[in-house]
């Protein structure tokens, strides 16, 4: 899995808690389920407004699809 989490007019410190929040999503709820799938995940603006609870279903959805 990879993870781009572009600017968009953030600071460092925003940015880093995206990706620090996106890899343990990643960690918890789809590593374990994952068959083989190669991910590249590249975050919207939007992305650093949501909360936590509210991206970890986002992002538990859109990797089920992927992967049905």
């Amino acid at each position: 899995m990879g993870i781009i989490v572009p600017r968009h007019g953030q600071s460092a410190v925003n940015r880093n808690r995206l990706k620090r929040r996106l890899r343990e999503i990643i960690r918890h709820d789809v590593l374990p389920t994952e068959r083989g799938l190669d991910i590249i995940i590249r975050t919207a603006p939007g992305a650093y407004s949501v909360a936590f609870a509210d991206l970890r279903v986002e992002m538990t959805g859109v990797i089920s699809r992927l992967m049905s």
